[in-house]
């Protein structure tokens, strides 16, 4: 989104090969920094234009490492993305949360301008781009056949089997969409040859053409229930982390996502039945299309980039 306002963009950091090949099919620079593996970031710096802005995203993010990025970046504004008002300090100029909870987490007084909630989600062009077609195909929401499944770059929990199962025991003539990162194993093609048709993606830089072709979209609970809600595109979450299932009970109880629940705590009987009346009730899916598309970036591009836009002016 910045680089479709024409500012000049790079990533700095440590990444998993999944990410890294995402960022650099995107055709944006990885910059080198080896510092960030010990989180020392006194030369960071040196790898900036003056005044350049700094976005920092990172789990590994505490309030101590914020502090210490901070003090080094003196000359830089510094934009935190959060989740989850977990630090006991937040030292930074900006702090953008767009979970659908975001509002109602308490962050402590500090010197961030803070943009919360989901009006501020920044969807990339091709998320933009299926939204307008989504909105332009037949508004009939027929019974779901075409199935796209998702857990990430990083399947911990193994959501992406339990989700294929249930479905393969509820819908076997399905044609099903999946994207893992994660090894073969017979477990998981045993359950795929059950379907009619199933198209897997290793690795896939936007999910454009799987997100036109879908009815609906099974994921795990992360960041795809925003963009399924952002485009219109029916979606169900079985959380990998308790953190997870606290936002999709917020997304779900605004219309805008159905819950599976917690994986650890779902079992196979009880995924199966959610599973089952959230792929039957098309009335539902029609109200959850109409639901996230009011709730998740409703906005312009300029207007969704205004926290960074303010800090680098």
């Amino acid at each position: 989104m910045l680089m479709d306002l024409e500012f000049e963009t790079a990533f700095m950091g440590n990444y998993s090969k999944f990410a890294g090949d995402l960022i650099r099919s995107a055709r944006i620079p990885i910059l080198p920094s080896p510092e960030f593996n010990s989180w020392n970031h006194a030369a960071v710096p040196h790898y900036l234009a003056a005044g350049a802005g700094v976005m920092l995203d990172s789990y590994q993010l505490t309030a101590d490492r914020l502090s210490k990025v901070s003090r080094v970046l003196v000359e830089s504004p510094l934009c935190v993305l959060d989740d989850f008002a977990e630090h006991k300090r937040y030292d930074c100029d900006g702090l953008i949360n767009f979970t659908v909870s975001a509002k109602s987490r308490i962050y402590p007084e500090g010197p961030a301008k803070l943009f919360l909630g989901p009006e501020f989600f920044p969807a990339r062009r091709w998320l933009r781009e299926v939204r307008t077609a989504r909105q332009s195909q037949d508004k009939r929401v027929p019974q779901p056949q075409n199935f796209l499944v998702i857990a990430g770059g990083n399947d911990r929990e193994g959501v992406t089997l339990r989700l294929l199962s249930a479905l393969s025991r509820i819908s076997p003539q399905a044609h099903v969409c999946v994207l893992t990162a994660a090894a073969a194993n017979q477990d998981l093609e045993k359950v795929l040859s059950g379907f009619s048709t199933v198209n897997r993606l290793k690795f896939c830089p936007d999910l454009r053409e799987p997100m036109l072709w879908a009815d609906a979209c099974l994921c795990g609970g992360g960041l795809t229930k925003y963009e399924c809600a952002f485009v219109g595109l029916p979606v169900a979450a079985l959380a990998q982390t308790a953190e997870q299932q606290a936002d999709t009970e917020v997304l779900a109880s605004a219309g805008a996502a159905f819950d599976l629940g917690l994986s650890r705590l779902t079992t196979d009987e009880d995924l199966e039945a959610r599973l089952r009346l959230y792929v039957t009730d098309c009335t539902s899916l029609k109200r959850q299309i109409d639901c996230g598309r009011q709730l998740v970036g409703a906005r312009n591009p300029q207007r969704v980039a205004e926290p960074f836009l303010q800090l680098v002016s």
